[in-house]
């Protein structure tokens, strides 16, 4: 197989996993905090989840970087970076606010502050994520291709950077100066963009020192870094949600992001190319992400099947039921989507053919 459809396949599986495990933390939405089991593996998860797309982003743009000429900068597009990213953005946001006004009652208020978050993109859960990679990606560009800083002092500024934002906003949050919820909204959308862009440099920079023909180191790495991170986060629970721009410890939280991350990426690089379901599930990973969460109902829904059919809320059943509604429901809708392109394609077609 060639090199770049190695690289295909080993992005796709890390998105994949990387979605498996997303959903897996958000069972957190259903499951009890007693069940200690549950809440250890989804502190795990939380650690590096919502980083290790960024790092992966950084990973495809490491590799795009390595085959330009020397002292030449990749075009930005940012247009077609919108598309990408703030269309979905917003047509989720409004189905978000559809599906929370017909489902989940006419509250206002609500509506309200979605509205709020979506037009100040500081987004709702997890569509957040998509406004801030757009935005975080016209910085790093900034960074490396027209202030031409190195790799290197991207990381460490940004990782510098990301702590100054955290005193930022907590000296901004004591002063009440974040008291309006718009003014609130604007400041978390811009800080969080800082450790997102430290996130995609990683990547960037992980890029350089991932060689794919050696599966047997990468398995062996990426187990010892996936127990440290377990061991790390039993001995110091972090508490994050980049979401609201909230961490314990930010410092912490860049590295269990950068070496949480790191631990899936080589595992991933360790298995064997052309794993259908696995690449399937990766390219399809941005809808899946849209679609399990709240304010649809499939996560919900799962744990009151597990609870009518166990009595109980086992997180890893809650799991596996979602994944079975959400993934077949999202293949679907993937393939509705293409309709149109097809449509017109085939109209296109049609007066060549005629011509003939």
């Amino acid at each position: 197989m060639a090199e770049s459809q190695k690289r295909l396949d080993f992005i796709d599986y890390v998105k994949a996993l990387g979605i498996l495990l997303v959903i897996l933390g958000h069972t957190n939405l259903v499951v009890e905090n007693d069940n200690r089991i549950a809440v250890y593996f989804i502190k795990v998860i939380y650690s590096f989840h919502m980083p290790l797309f960024f790092v992966v982003t950084g990973l495809l743009m490491g590799y795009k970087d390595a085959n330009l000429k020397a002292d030449s900068s990749p075009p930005l597009r940012a247009g077609k970076l919108f598309m990408r990213l703030m269309v979905p953005y917003y047509l989720y946001s409004a189905v978000y606010m559809l599906v929370e006004y017909f489902f989940y009652g006419h509250d206002a208020k609500r509506l309200q502050d979605m509205l709020t978050a979506t037009l100040t993109t500081c987004g709702n859960a997890p569509l957040w994520f998509l406004a801030t990679m757009f935005f975080a990606r016209l910085l790093f560009h900034l960074l490396k291709y027209t202030i031409k800083a190195d790799i290197k002092t991207i990381l460490v500024g940004t990782m510098f950077a990301s702590v100054f934002a955290c005193q930022l906003y907590a000296r901004l949050k004591q002063t009440g100066a974040l008291d309006e919820q718009i003014t609130r909204f604007i400041t978390i959308s811009a800080l969080r963009t800082i450790p997102a862009v430290f996130f995609i440099a990683v990547g960037f920079a992980y890029s350089r020192l991932l060689d794919l023909s050696k599966k047997c180191r990468d398995l062996i790495s990426g187990i010892v870094l996936g127990v440290m991170i377990m061991l790390l986060v039993y001995l110091d629970p972090p508490s994050v949600n980049m979401h609201i721009f909230s961490f314990k410890n930010i410092l912490y939280f860049l590295f269990t992001g950068t070496f949480g991350s790191a631990a899936l990426i080589n595992f991933c690089t360790a298995l064997p190319d052309g794993i259908k379901f696995l690449r399937m599930l990766g390219k399809d990973s941005m809808d899946i992400m849209m679609l399990h969460y709240k304010p649809m109902p499939f996560m919900f829904i799962a744990g009151d099947l597990v609870f009518a059919v166990t009595g109980g809320k086992n997180f890893l059943l809650i799991w596996l039921a979602a994944c079975v509604m959400v993934i077949p429901l999202t293949m679907i809708y993937c393939q509705v989507k293409k309709l149109p392109a097809l449509i017109f394609k085939k109209k296109k077609e049609a007066p060549s053919q005629a011509g003939k």
